[in-house]
């Protein structure tokens, strides 16, 4: 396809098409109908009504033969009329009852973010996404838990109670693009954990959390973390050990580029905090008893990290999809070691709710093909660890193309929105400037999960984002006139009713 102005020709990541509009338009007009369609495809078919449920088998939560009648439906009532649950202290893993009995398991429900700007919507949607998925998992389970009480079935595999627990994991070694600088062809950047520069929006990402809690009624806990605490787990070291002895495959299979894995560590010399982005002079050094790799620094020279030493390796950055696979197999490992003697499922489950731009090749080439490969190296049973993700909508533009933060940041993309009032739709801060009621985007994500028709194979537009801001403004009136009317109403049988009474205590007199 040609571009329609020719000084594009030589961009790949950008195709402009501005000159086909009118002369007397300062913009593209597209009209519709206004009518939105919710074809079910692919995992919707499946998973009509019976999301969550899979989603706890798959998790290893729901024993293979307990099995319930057709016409029970643990989510009939609306996820957002839940009732907050009863359950044992947080991460207490297995938790005694005062019959000595009682277990429990923790599923952390992780989210990350490279914090370079306020949330944008797609961010927002995800992480509203963690937080009904949380929720749904607590109320899910212990209503099947109940009913399969109640039918008499054998509990034994069963845990008593299940707390699911919203992880943000703060990325802070992206790269601030500010602070990157080739030398003699190779590419450095300095890290927002070396710059800081992330710390001017961690609020916003802070209270869109706390919102977040409020809304499921506090139902759900979160935490965060930053990736230093995923390097110092115990099972990062393995994992790590396990990527570079086999790094020859997996390197050419994950970076296809430059062929290199894009392991970096920050120059430790004050002030510089340079590191080599793709690791191409990366050295790897493996014996029986340690794992050292030394980087090098354009200006200072080389240094090195022993995987061996939990505070050294909390100093490593990984790229995007090692970071994916070496987190994933820490995970496995960490729920692995969490099982106890008695109990069927770990202690600590792990899972994943992150945009649907993860999903297909991304997870099945770059993640579970590894996996296969890696898994048994750290003497993983893959079978019974098997990760599982949600994947939620993504938010695209005009054309399809997913909302980038990058580009918002780097290329002052998105203009055509200014002038349509929709630029709040950009960040979680302009938002709540702008007096928006963020709810309405939770509320949407919520209506998702009630009908996972909405939630699987499907993606949403900023335009209709913006008429489902639109339409809560409109119900908002109609709701207050309501009260108004309803109001009106009692006064008047209130009137009545005290008229009426002065009446037949006169009579009675």
């Amino acid at each position: 396809m040609g571009f329609a102005n020719s000084t594009m020709a030589g961009r790949c990541d950008m195709e402009d098409f501005s000159s086909l509009k009118r002369s007397d338009d300062s913009l593209f007009t597209f009209t519709h109908d206004g009518i939105v369609h919710h074809p079910e495809g692919g995992a919707s078919y499946i998973c009509r009504k019976e999301l969550i449920k899979s989603v706890l088998r798959q998790l290893g939560l729901i024993p293979p033969d307990a099995r319930f009648l057709p016409e029970f439906d643990p989510t009939a009532e609306s996820l957002s009329n839940s009732q907050p649950l009863d359950l044992p202290a947080f991460d207490s893993g297995i938790s005694l009852s005062p019959d000595g009995q009682g277990s429990s398991v923790t599923i952390y429900v992780h989210i990350g973010a490279q914090p370079n700007n306020s949330p944008h919507t797609g961010t927002i949607t995800v992480f509203a996404a963690a937080f009904v998925f949380a929720r749904a998992l607590q109320t899910t389970y212990a209503a099947l838990r109940e009913r399969a009480l109640s039918m008499g079935m054998d509990t034994s595999g069963w845990v008593d109670a299940l707390r699911a627990v919203v992880q943000l994991d703060i990325v802070d070694t992206a790269p601030d693009s500010s602070k990157t600088t080739r030398v003699d062809g190779i590419t450095y950047q300095r890290s927002h954990r070396s710059t800081g520069a992330m710390g001017s929006f961690l609020p916003d990402y802070h209270t869109l959390l706390s919102s977040l809690s409020d809304f499921v009624d506090g139902q759900v806990e979160y935490s965060v973390t930053y990736q230093d605490a995923l390097m110092r787990m115990p099972a990062m070291r393995d994992a790590l050990r396990a990527i570079i002895l086999d790094r020859q495959r997996v390197e050419a299979e994950l970076a296809p580029e430059t062929e290199c894995l894009a392991i970096r560590s920050a120059c430790p010399v004050d002030g510089c905090g340079m590191a080599d982005k793709h690791g191409i002079r990366n050295q790897y050094a493996v014996d029986a008893g340690s794992t050292t790799i030394t980087f090098r620094c354009p200006d200072h020279g080389e240094y090195s990290v022993r995987l061996e030493d939990p505070d050294a390796r909390a100093r490593i950055e990984l790229n995007t999809p090692l970071r994916n696979l070496a987190r994933t197999l820490v995970y496995m490992a960490d729920s692995d070691a969490s099982r106890i003697r008695g109990q069927s499922v770990p202690q600590r489950i792990h899972t994943r709710v992150t945009g649907a731009d993860y999903q297909g090749t991304y997870q099945e080439q770059f993640l579970y093909r590894q996996l296969a490969f890696l898994a048994d190296d750290m003497k993983l049973p893959l079978k019974a660890l098997f990760p599982v993700f949600m994947y939620v909508p993504l938010i695209v533009d005009w054309s399809g193309a997913k909302l980038s933060k990058s580009y918002y940041v780097r290329k002052n993309a998105y203009e055509y929105l200014k002038p349509r009032g929709m630029e709040y739709l950009l960040e979680y801060r302009k938002m709540v400037e702008e007096g928006k009621d963020v709810e309405v985007l939770f509320r949407m994500v919520e209506g998702w999960f009630d009908e996972p028709k909405k939630l699987n194979s499907r993606v949403y537009s900023l335009e209709y984002v913006n008429l489902m801001f639109a339409t809560a403004g409109q119900q908002r009136p109609v709701v207050v006139r309501t009260l108004d009317v309803v109001r009106r109403k009692e006064y008047a049988w209130l009137a009545v009713g005290l008229f009426v009474g002065y009446v037949l205590s006169k009579v009675v007199a």
